[in-house]
């Protein structure tokens, strides 16, 4: 088996057994984007006593994390927020890939609404960092209680308004 490179584990062929793969740790660095390659210097099958061997390439597979997705350099992330804090606005916790930062969540926000988190998203070796996009998504509490349905009630009766409007005139 060959050596030990730092960071970033991935598998290769090994050069005597083209069929078997090993484990190697690859050079890695920061912004490797899904399926992008990589080369281990020296790891790679021999070219001859005097020359040594040869780099192995290595393809990158990124798997998709259960909370954010990557579009280039830039970061997406779908957050949940109460019906109050949509309405009212609010400061709160956000994750990121760096850890979590606050954001204000302007008053009147709607489900699908994205915010932007500059310079937060992937960091490539060259050029500016990528920005983090929050999503919006207005959660409803699992239990409704009496208060918020006669509010709505209320409400419903004295502020009407239809958001499929210009939906309709289109089709």
């Amino acid at each position: 088996m060959g050596g030990r490179i730092p960071r970033c584990r991935e598998r290769r062929p090994t050069p005597d057994h083209p069929s078997r793969r090993e484990n190697a740790r690859a050079g890695h660095s920061r912004g490797h984007a899904r399926w992008q390659h990589a080369a281990a210097q020296g790891k790679g099958g021999a070219r001859d006593r005097r020359r040594g061997k040869r780099d192995a390439l290595i393809a990158v597979n990124v798997r998709p994390h259960p909370t954010f997705s990557r579009n280039g350099n830039d970061i997406d992330v779908e957050l949940p927020v109460t019906l109050y804090e949509a309405v009212l606005g609010a400061k709160i916790e956000v994750p990121t890939i760096s850890g979590r930062v606050a954001m204000t969540v302007p008053k009147g926000s709607s489900s699908g609404d994205v915010l932007r988190l500059k310079g937060k998203g992937v960091k490539p070796e060259n050029g500016p960092p990528g920005d983090q996009h929050v999503r919006l998504r207005v959660v409803l509490p699992e239990k409704m209680d009496s208060d918020l349905e006669s509010f709505m009630e209320t409400w419903r009766r004295t502020h009407a308004y239809d958001p499929r409007e210009a939906m309709r005139r289109t089709l």
